[in-house]
Protein backbone atom coordinates (compact mmCIF):
# COMPACT_ATOMS: atom_id res chain seq x y z
CA UNK A 1 0.00 0.00 0.00
CA UNK A 2 1.25 3.50 -0.79
CA UNK A 3 0.94 6.12 2.11
CA UNK A 4 1.24 9.85 1.13
CA UNK A 5 1.81 11.96 4.47
CA UNK A 6 3.81 14.77 5.94
CA UNK A 7 6.98 13.34 8.56
CA UNK A 8 8.79 16.45 10.17
CA UNK A 9 7.94 19.02 7.27
CA UNK A 10 8.88 16.28 4.56
CA UNK A 11 6.65 15.00 1.73
CA UNK A 12 6.43 11.36 2.04
CA UNK A 13 5.56 8.73 -0.19
CA UNK A 14 6.06 5.00 0.33
CA UNK A 15 4.92 1.56 0.24
CA UNK A 16 3.83 0.28 3.59
CA UNK A 17 2.29 -3.24 4.82
CA UNK A 18 -1.07 -1.24 6.26
CA UNK A 19 -1.22 -3.27 8.98
CA UNK A 20 2.66 -2.06 10.06
CA UNK A 21 3.11 0.63 12.65
CA UNK A 22 3.49 3.92 12.57
CA UNK A 23 6.98 3.73 14.27
CA UNK A 24 8.58 1.06 11.64
CA UNK A 25 7.87 3.87 9.18
CA UNK A 26 9.53 6.44 11.26
CA UNK A 27 12.42 4.14 11.98
CA UNK A 28 12.82 3.55 7.67
CA UNK A 29 12.62 6.99 7.67
CA UNK A 30 14.97 8.31 10.36
CA UNK A 31 17.47 5.64 10.60
CA UNK A 32 16.95 5.85 14.36
CA UNK A 33 16.29 1.88 15.06
CA UNK A 34 16.68 2.86 18.70
CA UNK A 35 14.79 6.08 19.34
CA UNK A 36 11.74 4.42 17.96
CA UNK A 37 11.92 1.29 19.16
CA UNK A 38 8.28 -0.78 19.49
CA UNK A 39 7.21 -2.26 22.57
CA UNK A 40 3.67 -2.35 20.85
CA UNK A 41 1.82 -2.06 24.50
CA UNK A 42 2.28 1.65 25.58
CA UNK A 43 4.65 0.72 28.17
CA UNK A 44 7.53 3.26 27.46
CA UNK A 45 6.17 6.16 25.46
CA UNK A 46 9.48 6.32 23.41
CA UNK A 47 7.58 6.66 19.85
CA UNK A 48 5.39 9.28 20.60
CA UNK A 49 4.71 12.15 17.70
CA UNK A 50 1.86 14.12 17.04
CA UNK A 51 -0.41 14.61 14.23
CA UNK A 52 -0.73 18.15 13.11
CA UNK A 53 -4.00 17.91 10.96
CA UNK A 54 -6.31 16.20 14.36
CA UNK A 55 -4.54 17.65 16.78
CA UNK A 56 -3.69 14.69 18.67
CA UNK A 57 -0.87 12.75 20.34
CA UNK A 58 -0.14 9.43 19.00
CA UNK A 59 1.93 6.75 20.25
CA UNK A 60 3.92 5.14 16.72
CA UNK A 61 3.58 1.77 18.05
CA UNK A 62 0.20 1.57 18.24
CA UNK A 63 -0.46 3.68 15.17
CA UNK A 64 -1.04 1.20 12.17
CA UNK A 65 0.31 2.82 8.74
CA UNK A 66 -2.75 3.45 6.97
CA UNK A 67 -3.97 6.11 9.55
CA UNK A 68 -0.87 8.42 7.82
CA UNK A 69 -2.48 8.56 5.03
CA UNK A 70 -2.53 12.21 4.65
CA UNK A 71 -0.98 12.97 8.47
CA UNK A 72 1.22 15.93 9.31
CA UNK A 73 3.31 13.89 11.94
CA UNK A 74 6.14 15.76 14.03
CA UNK A 75 8.45 13.51 16.34
CA UNK A 76 9.35 14.74 19.10
CA UNK A 77 13.48 14.78 18.77
CA UNK A 78 11.92 17.42 15.46
CA UNK A 79 9.95 19.30 17.92
CA UNK A 80 12.56 19.49 20.46
CA UNK A 81 15.32 21.23 17.71
CA UNK A 82 12.95 23.32 16.60
CA UNK A 83 11.93 26.91 17.82
CA UNK A 84 8.67 26.70 19.03
CA UNK A 85 9.93 24.38 21.71
CA UNK A 86 11.76 27.54 23.18
CA UNK A 87 9.01 28.53 25.79
CA UNK A 88 8.98 24.80 27.28
CA UNK A 89 12.65 25.04 27.93
CA UNK A 90 12.23 28.14 29.64
CA UNK A 91 9.39 27.06 31.74
CA UNK A 92 11.56 24.44 33.00
CA UNK A 93 14.01 26.72 33.90
CA UNK A 94 11.69 29.30 35.56
CA UNK A 95 10.63 25.92 37.94
CA UNK A 96 14.16 24.85 38.56
CA UNK A 97 13.15 21.31 36.83
CA UNK A 98 13.72 19.64 34.25
CA UNK A 99 13.20 16.04 32.66
CA UNK A 100 15.51 13.48 32.39
CA UNK A 101 17.75 12.72 29.09
CA UNK A 102 15.38 9.88 28.27
CA UNK A 103 12.38 11.47 28.51
CA UNK A 104 12.68 15.23 27.61
CA UNK A 105 11.82 15.58 23.86
CA UNK A 106 8.59 13.23 24.36
CA UNK A 107 7.68 15.30 27.34
CA UNK A 108 8.43 18.73 25.37
CA UNK A 109 6.32 17.64 22.66
CA UNK A 110 3.33 16.22 25.11
CA UNK A 111 3.10 19.87 27.04
CA UNK A 112 2.86 21.91 23.72
CA UNK A 113 -0.07 19.75 23.01
CA UNK A 114 -1.16 20.15 26.18
CA UNK A 115 -0.50 23.86 26.83
CA UNK A 116 -2.70 24.55 23.29
CA UNK A 117 -5.76 22.72 24.30
CA UNK A 118 -6.00 24.37 27.89
CA UNK A 119 -4.79 27.92 26.45
CA UNK A 120 -7.53 28.09 23.67
CA UNK A 121 -9.88 27.71 26.79
CA UNK A 122 -8.91 29.86 29.01
CA UNK A 123 -9.04 33.96 29.52
CA UNK A 124 -6.58 34.10 32.50
CA UNK A 125 -4.49 32.50 35.06
CA UNK A 126 -4.23 33.34 38.45
CA UNK A 127 -2.50 31.90 41.21
CA UNK A 128 -3.44 31.36 44.49
CA UNK A 129 -1.54 28.97 47.17
CA UNK A 130 0.58 27.62 44.38
CA UNK A 131 -2.16 25.98 42.50
CA UNK A 132 -3.24 26.24 38.47
CA UNK A 133 -6.42 28.25 38.42
CA UNK A 134 -7.86 28.16 35.34
CA UNK A 135 -11.08 29.94 33.78
CA UNK A 136 -13.13 29.29 30.98
CA UNK A 137 -13.14 31.89 28.72
CA UNK A 138 -17.27 31.96 28.92
CA UNK A 139 -17.60 30.88 32.42
CA UNK A 140 -15.07 34.01 33.80
CA UNK A 141 -18.27 36.54 34.78
CA UNK A 142 -20.64 34.27 36.19
CA UNK A 143 -18.80 31.47 38.01
CA UNK A 144 -18.77 30.51 41.95
CA UNK A 145 -15.78 30.07 43.99
CA UNK A 146 -16.69 26.08 44.40
CA UNK A 147 -17.22 26.39 40.49
CA UNK A 148 -13.67 27.39 39.64
CA UNK A 149 -12.08 25.11 42.09
CA UNK A 150 -13.64 22.03 40.08
CA UNK A 151 -12.53 23.91 36.59
CA UNK A 152 -9.06 23.68 38.66
CA UNK A 153 -9.40 20.08 39.57
CA UNK A 154 -10.49 18.85 35.79
CA UNK A 155 -7.85 20.58 34.34
CA UNK A 156 -5.00 19.31 36.54
CA UNK A 157 -6.56 15.63 35.88
CA UNK A 158 -6.28 16.79 31.96
CA UNK A 159 -2.79 17.78 32.55
CA UNK A 160 -1.70 14.77 34.36
CA UNK A 161 -4.06 12.28 32.44
CA UNK A 162 -2.31 13.39 29.04
CA UNK A 163 1.34 13.60 30.26
CA UNK A 164 0.91 10.10 31.27
CA UNK A 165 1.77 9.15 27.74
CA UNK A 166 5.64 9.34 28.55
CA UNK A 167 6.29 6.17 31.20
CA UNK A 168 9.07 7.88 32.70
CA UNK A 169 9.21 8.73 36.80
CA UNK A 170 11.76 11.36 36.77
CA UNK A 171 8.73 14.02 37.53
CA UNK A 172 6.39 14.32 39.75
CA UNK A 173 2.84 15.23 39.46
CA UNK A 174 3.21 18.20 41.24
CA UNK A 175 6.83 18.89 39.20
CA UNK A 176 4.45 18.40 36.21
CA UNK A 177 1.83 20.69 37.44
CA UNK A 178 4.22 23.58 37.81
CA UNK A 179 6.05 22.85 34.06
CA UNK A 180 2.60 23.13 32.66
CA UNK A 181 1.72 26.32 34.26
CA UNK A 182 5.07 27.86 33.49
CA UNK A 183 4.48 26.74 29.81
CA UNK A 184 0.85 28.33 29.73
CA UNK A 185 2.70 31.52 31.03
CA UNK A 186 5.19 32.25 28.47
CA UNK A 187 3.10 30.34 25.73
CA UNK A 188 0.90 33.40 26.13
CA UNK A 189 3.56 36.02 26.28
CA UNK A 190 5.35 34.86 23.13
CA UNK A 191 2.05 34.01 21.35
CA UNK A 192 3.39 30.48 20.34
Amino acid sequence: MTINFKLNDEDISINVNSNEPLSYTIRSQSGDVNRYASCAQHTCGHCVVYDRNTNEILLSCLTPAFHLEGADIITSDYFFASKKAGYIKLAYKDVHTFPCSECIQKTTLVLDWVTSILEKKMVYIKDEKDSIFFLHLEEEHSMKVQDADNIVEQNKAFILSSMSVVKCTCLTPSDILAITKAAIIRRRRSNV
